[in-house]
Parts: C-alpha cells; structure tokens; sequence
C-alpha cells in the first residue's frame, strides 16, 4: 500500500480538478458527459468551497518520482447531517495503479473524522462505469437498486 496525504481542497487545485473532469475517459462513466466551460467550473468550484455541506479532498502520493495529486473525493452531506453523497475522480495519470480504493478510503476516514453525525454514505455510479463500481465494492459500499443505467450503492458507517 502506497503512503498518502489528504488535505482539503483549494483554490489552486481548480485547474487540475477541471482537466481531470473534462478528461475523455471521465465524461465517458459520468452521470454527466458534457464537457464543462472554465467559467462553468470555477463558478461550481468557487461555490462549493464556500458551501458547508460539500467537502472536497485531495489525495496526494508519490508518482514517478515527485508528488502528485492524484485524485479528489467528494461528499455532500443532506440536510438532515446523516447521510452524504460521495463522488470521486482519479488524475488520468493515475489510474491503473490501484489508487482508487486507496483515495476513496482515505477520504472518507478524513471525512468522518469532521463529521461524526453521518452513519451512511450513498454513491450513484454508472452500471457500465466498471472500475467505480469495483472501488466502492471494494471499500464496503453495496448496490441497493439500478434504475437507468445508474446503480445507487450504500454504505453505513
């Protein structure tokens, strides 16, 4: 197991959480697939660092030789405060060296540390977004129902 940090996001990690969205394979598994404006996305980005129910981390590591952020995850707790909806996005460079289950399990360890009122977390994940769904699987989340195409998984803390 490779050794990770997690910190919260900032402004200056717009510019990769934006090529990281807007990257090919991304749109291609996302609940969305439209290619997102910068203007779009530092608006959405700008607003969710100032929005208290939405947390945005990012996982930093080792890679070919210098540190690299090389995903973030995402958790947008209702408003009742027990329960979060969870997203996550790998840097293109990283994916296929097992970060995934690694980034998402860090990221809610450091979530839950801040907000112990959640017990479950949910994901909503593309049926054909393969790697997600052996992700989330992999880090305790169960499929609870697919409605088109999109399964909603379940995870309870």
């Amino acid at each position: 197991m490779t050794s990770l940090t997690i910190r919260p996001a900032t402004e200056l990690d717009s510019r990769d959480l934006f090529n990281w969205r807007n990257d090919a394979q991304t749109r291609a598994v996302s609940l969305s697939t439209d290619e997102v404006t910068w203007q779009d996305h530092q608006r959405w980005f700008t607003a969710s660092l100032a929005n208290p129910a939405r947390h945005i981390f990012i996982c930093r590591t080792m890679l070919d030789g210098a540190e690299e952020s090389i995903g973030m995850v995402r958790f947008d707790v209702d408003d009742i405060g027990s329960s979060a909806e969870v997203s996550i996005n790998l840097n293109p460079s990283a994916r296929g060296r097992g970060f995934g289950s690694q980034t998402l399990m860090a990221g809610i360890e450091t979530f839950l540390n801040g907000e112990p009122d959640v017990r479950q977390l949910t994901a909503q994940i593309r049926d054909s977004n393969e790697a997600s769904v052996a992700i989330f699987t992999k880090v305790g989340f169960a499929l609870t129902k697919s409605e088109s195409g999109v399964g909603r998984f379940v995870r309870v803390s």
